[in-house]
């Protein structure tokens, strides 16, 4: 008798081949036709190495696919079987071979020795049936299971889950990704699988991962794209996410691919960031920023085939949209909007009524930046990472919906950025972020490290003034030696620049609440407010140390070193603004047909000089002066490779200097004899990591 009229049991399971059904205890469980006819030949041949070549040829025999698609169909039976490659019960992997469903099947025998199977019933009460009455005796079982799934559904969404288990067990993470790659990240319902952006060659890909296994499928193939975000459809069928080009054309698009691989379809265009999809999997909230002054960034939902797009609600310039999130109970969705730029904790959570739009906020405490946002399953709290200050740790949270006080969970050194919990609240996948910054000194052709850092400048003498990311002022000289810690504590002192004759140090510092710009003396000791506006990074001082620069946003401003009022100098829009040694100048980036430098007269706002910078699609890189004040430098980075170009404001030409090599370079001064510089060069690590745990 062939297996198209046979029944089989292995495990809990039982194969009906004729109706093409798969049972799980009574229960149907879904699977494609390719899937379903991947099973059957290996319980055909259950015992025995089935060939990849086999295998290819049986299922796909009616069409021309690649060797993925088998690796694909077989992680999708695992995943209906609960199966795990490392530990298999059903299907062992011989690598580079093949599959072999190693479970004992039985093919039992009826009254009239034809091999039959009957769900659900053990081997000594097996009977034979008719062929009605198993057709009846399938469709009960059928509606019992919908029925029962929808009303364990149900139960959960009446009920809720009180609590989180991942917020009563000790506190553990592991990383599951290396290669540093790993930026955006997202966990199925189930826990099961994660779905991760992993880049090589410049190009990004989408890939999911069997969490317990180990094992990886590329389910988007890797291309010249920047992704924003990840979101599993709650069904645990299918993956959105938004992407756009890297070459500079194309607005950033929402796309749905199924879990396991596929086409990638476009929803719809113009999202940002993070996206949600509602309970039910028929809603989709996303960010689209207009950037106009009454219009500047909205929350949206439409449906989830990008119909039926609906504003619900608005933000004025300079506030930003960013997360969204779904509560469990569909009535509302989470937001975090602040304005960024402002050097104030300015940022906060509110809840969004889909019915009418009305906006209710969460807490009265704001931070400064909020990165990510997740639901506890409860419906009851939520949990966000929180930035301390710019470029800062970020820690993960955890607020109540009504009453209470937000409080830190993650206390460890760590920064975690991106979260995304299970629907059982077991366990989380978030992205963790590191660096390898380094201050590298020297001429051309050679280069030595020096320390970490996170930015610089130099002093008259010489000496290195430098911030870290943990927030602290330090000085060292170029040859390595005499380092010293000037500033301590979680406050966050960046930007450091010594005065003209190298007596006081100015700094942005959120040692107030605040970001303020302060200064001290080259020491350490005296620290003291200068400005009043909040915000502020110091640009230069003039050479009689009476006047300091500064810059909040993208203006420009001057206050006395001894502290005062502000007066605005420029209201153009400044990006990566230095000043001149002596003040007098401030070169900066501005847009205009791709991005030119601009050197401006500090005492009168007049520009005396435009410059050319590469072609029209290179972005905005560190520019530094030289001792002469007259001569810019400047890095420019182009297909993948940094280069230090020089040009004297009395030439019409840049010449260049060196090569810099291909990592991420994020600072740059010229020492006193106008040859030797200083760089921070290293790159942005990031990888995913699973936390089972946050007591």
């Amino acid at each position: 008798m062939s297996l198209e009229e046979k029944g089989f049991e292995f495990g809990e399971f039982v194969l009906n081949a004729r109706e093409r059904m798969l049972l799980r205890s009574g229960k149907p469980i879904a699977l494609t036709p390719k899937t379903f006819l991947l099973l059957k030949t290996l319980v055909e041949d259950h015992g025995r190495l089935v060939t990849k070549s086999e295998l290819m040829q049986t299922v796909w025999q009616d069409s021309f696919v690649e060797e993925s698609n088998l690796t694909v169909s077989i992680n999708a039976l695992r995943k209906a079987l609960g199966d795990i490659r490392s530990r298999p019960h059903y299907i062992e992997t011989v690598p580079k071979n093949g599959y072999r469903f190693i479970a004992e099947v039985s093919e039992p025998t009826s009254q009239d020795g034809n091999e039959t199977q009957i769900a659900g019933t053990s081997p000594e009460r097996r009977t034979s049936l008719t062929p009605e009455i198993y057709y009846v005796a399938a469709g009960l079982l059928l509606v019992i299971g919908i029925l029962g799934t929808v009303t364990w559904f149900a139960r959960d969404r009446i009920l809720g889950t009180p609590t989180a288990p991942i917020l009563s067990a000790p506190f553990r993470s592991s990383k599951f990704s290396t290669s540093g790659t790993v930026t955006k990240a997202a966990i199925s319902p189930d826990g099961k699988y994660a779905a991760f952006t992993d880049s090589s060659g410049g190009n990004q890909g989408l890939w999911l991962r069997q969490i317990d296994s180990g094992e990886n499928i590329q389910i988007v193939p890797p291309a010249k794209v920047y992704y924003f975000g990840i979101a599993f459809a709650n069904g645990g069928d299918s993956i959105y996410f938004v992407r756009k080009p890297t070459d500079g054309h194309g607005l950033p698009a929402i796309y749905r691919v199924a879990t396991f691989g596929g086409i990638p379809v476009k929803i719809l265009d113009g999202a940002l960031n993070w996206i949600s999809l509602s309970p039910d999997d028929k809603q989709i909230s996303f960010i689209r920023c207009n950037y106009t002054p009454d219009d500047y960034c909205s929350l949206f939902i439409a449906d989830a085939d990008g119909t039926n797009e609906r504003k619900l609600s608005s933000k004025p310039a300079a506030v930003l949209v960013e997360n969204n999130r779904f509560a469990p109970n569909g009535r509302s969705i989470a937001v975090t909007y602040g304005e960024l730029l402002s050097g104030t904790p300015s940022c906060r959570i509110a809840l969004v009524d889909i019915a009418t739009g009305a906006e209710t906020e969460i807490g009265a405490r704001k931070f400064f930046n909020i990165k990510s946002l997740q639901w506890l399953p409860s419906g009851d709290a939520l949990l966000f990472t929180v930035r301390d200050y710019d470029d800062g740790r970020i820690s993960i949270w955890k607020t109540p919906i009504e009453g209470g006080e937000p409080e830190i969970l993650s206390k460890d050194a760590a920064t975690y950025e991106d979260l995304s919990l299970d629907k059982k609240g077991e366990r989380m996948i978030a992205t963790q972020v590191e660096n390898d910054f380094q201050i590298y000194v020297g001429a051309e052709g050679e280069l030595r490290p020096l320390t970490s850092a996170h930015d610089l400048s130099v002093g008259p003498e010489g000496r290195i003034v430098y911030s870290t990311f943990d927030g602290n002022i330090w000085t060292i000289s170029a040859n390595g030696s005499e380092r010293r810690q000037l500033t301590t504590g979680p406050s966050g002192d960046l930007f450091p620049h010594f005065s003209p004759d190298g007596r006081h140090i100015f700094f942005k510092s959120y040692r107030s609440g605040d970001a303020h710009v302060w200064k001290m003396l080259s020491d350490g000791s005296g620290p003291a407010r200068i400005s009043q506006k909040t915000g502020g990074t110091p640009c230069g001082a003039t050479l009689d140390g009476k006047w300091l620069y500064y810059t909040i946003g993208r203006t420009l401003y001057k206050v006395p070193t001894t502290g005062g009022d502000e007066t605005p100098v420029s209201s153009s829009r400044m990006l990566r603004p230095t000043c001149s040694p002596d003040g007098n100048l401030v070169a900066y980036f501005f847009l205009d047909n791709g991005f030119k430098i601009a050197v401006m007269n500090t005492s009168d706002g007049t520009i005396e000089k435009v410059l050319n910078y590469g072609d029209q699609k290179l972005l905005p890189q560190p520019i530094a002066w030289s001792p002469d004040g007259r001569t810019l430098n400047f890095v420019i980075n182009a297909n993948g490779k940094n280069t230090l170009w020089r040009q004297s404001l009395d030439e019409n030409t840049p010449r260049i200097i060196t090569d810099l090599g291909g990592d991420e370079i994020r600072g740059l001064a010229i020492m006193p004899d106008g040859k030797t510089f200083a760089i921070i060069r290293g790159k942005w690590i990031n990888d995913a990591v699973l936390i089972t745990g946050l007591k």
